[in-house]
């Protein structure tokens, strides 16, 4: 097939390269426009796959995983009974030994640290 000109032959007429300027600017807008459908399509199908995931608007939040607070708590309430609450004059620092001592081997059985001064605090309340 033969093109209908070549860049050698006369220049493109005003009235001509005004209709191909025409016709390549509807082109260019139609691509355009197809390109911009296909994101919005792509985005839309994500926001619905996120909607499904998270039907009330927000990501389920994992159980807390506090065992230390939970085996200070028993201590205290060992401790302390009956609710495990601490006398406002007894330190922190006492409370500390007593629960350490208190769950020492079932800490050494489980392999767990001692309970930390402020997983202790934050069981008692004591927390700023």
């Amino acid at each position: 097939m033969k093109p209908k000109r070549m860049l050698d032959e006369d220049p493109i007429p005003a009235e001509e390269a005004d209709g191909i300027i025409r016709r390549l600017n509807r082109a260019g807008d139609e691509i355009a426009a197809r390109e911009t459908k296909q994101k919005w399509d792509r985005l839309l199908t994500a926001l619905e796959t996120l909607c499904k995931r998270f039907p009330d608007g927000k990501p389920k939040s994992k159980p807390r995983k506090a065992r230390q607070a939970d085996r200070v708590m028993q201590a205290l309430r060992k401790l302390y009974p009956p609710d495990g609450v601490v006398p406002a004059e007894i330190p922190t620092a006492t409370v500390c030994g007593k629960v350490a001592d208190e769950l020492a081997a079932e800490s050494q059985h489980l392999g767990l640290p001692d309970p930390s001064w402020a997983t202790i605090k934050r069981a008692l309340g004591r927390t700023k």
